[in-house]
């Protein structure tokens, strides 16, 4: 019954609980899964596909897997990506290299190498930056610019600079190029590692947190 844009708060708030309360894990990992399998609408089954990830359990995490494998759909494909990053699930990782290389639906390669961020894996710097250099979308190359953001590593410093500082290519990526050089400077601006890490307290105020609740 809610609008589109309040869905994903909904779900995201429901997977809290989740985690909050193990006794409720269950309940709300099936229902979130039922709605990310056959929900009523596009918005519905992506706001629960990426909710399944901060549920956190091994039947959230199964079904996800499931989508990311084979759903039709596949801006589902790329949230349940998201979900499993969000999880920690390593085991995705050449998979998501893969589709950002070769995957021809643009969409999903942006997801793909969004979720690589969430992963903040050091590993994945060079691979990222060969990523980079072989895109040929502006949106996909903002994403994998602000992934290496996500990640910290300070490797990156110099190739994100000269990306921001290029007055050639898109005002787009070289936001996303700034942004990431600030999530280098500042932990809490990475935004999904810091906000949905166990142990995080949702009730303080951080840079990271105010920046999140404005974007969604």
């Amino acid at each position: 019954t809610s609008q589109a844009l309040d869905r994903p708060f909904f779900a995201i708030a429901a997977a809290l609980f989740g985690r909050a309360h193990p006794a409720a894990a269950a309940g709300v990992s099936r229902a979130l899964a039922a709605v990310a399998e056959d929900g009523a609408s596009r918005e519905d089954r992506l706001s629960a596909t990426v909710a399944l990830g901060l549920v956190r359990n091994a039947y959230a995490m199964g079904v996800a897997r499931r989508l990311f494998a084979g759903d039709k759909d596949a801006m589902v494909q790329g949230y349940a990506a998201e979900a499993l990053a969000l999880y920690g699930d390593a085991t995705v990782k050449d998979r998501l290299l893969a589709i950002v290389r070769d995957e021809p639906q643009e969409w999903v390669r942006y997801q793909a190498a969004q979720a690589l961020g969430v992963l903040a894996d050091p590993a994945l710097i060079a691979p990222l930056v060969d990523a980079m250099a072989a895109s040929k979308s502006a949106a996909v190359t903002a994403a994998l610019a602000a992934a290496l953001g996500e990640i910290g590593d300070k490797d990156a410093i110099p190739l994100l600079f000269a990306l921001a500082r290029a007055k050639g290519r898109s005002q787009t990526l070289r936001e996303r190029a700034l942004g990431a050089l600030g999530r280098l400077a500042e932990e809490d601006l990475r935004t999904w590692p810091s906000i949905y890490r166990d142990g995080f307290n949702f009730t303080a105020s951080t840079p990271g947190l105010d920046i999140a609740t404005r974007i969604y």
